[in-house]
């Protein structure tokens, strides 16, 4: 379930991100030519925008990361099913145990 899942988020992101490069550099020279044109108090606008405009992405941005930085060693079972138990340790292969001590010795 989840690779399927998976297969379909990847298709739609390459599905989405086909369209992007008719989207490059759209407003690019518009906004250079306004800003260049405009006076010091605009220009100051300007960049009061871009500064109010930077925030919510930046929080959304930090959001993500602190989630998935919060939720990293969690596992996910399905309803139901028995929680996965650690593999044993191969022949020769030491546990966390036998390593410290091991390295204690």
């Amino acid at each position: 379930m989840k690779s399927r899942l998976a297969a379909c988020g990847l298709l739609l992101a390459l599905l989405l991100g086909s369209f992007a490069p008719a989207a490059y550099a759209q407003g690019c020279v518009m906004c250079r030519a306004s800003a260049s044109a405009a006076d010091e108090e605009g220009r100051k606008a300007l960049d009061l925008a871009i500064f109010v405009l930077l925030i919510p992405t930046v929080s959304i941005f930090l959001g993500v990361f602190y989630w998935a930085f919060r939720r990293r060693n969690q596992t996910w079972v399905e309803p139901g099913a028995e929680s996965p138990q650690p593999p044993d340790p191969l022949p020769g292969e030491l546990d966390d145990a036998a390593l410290w001590r091991a390295y204690r010795q």
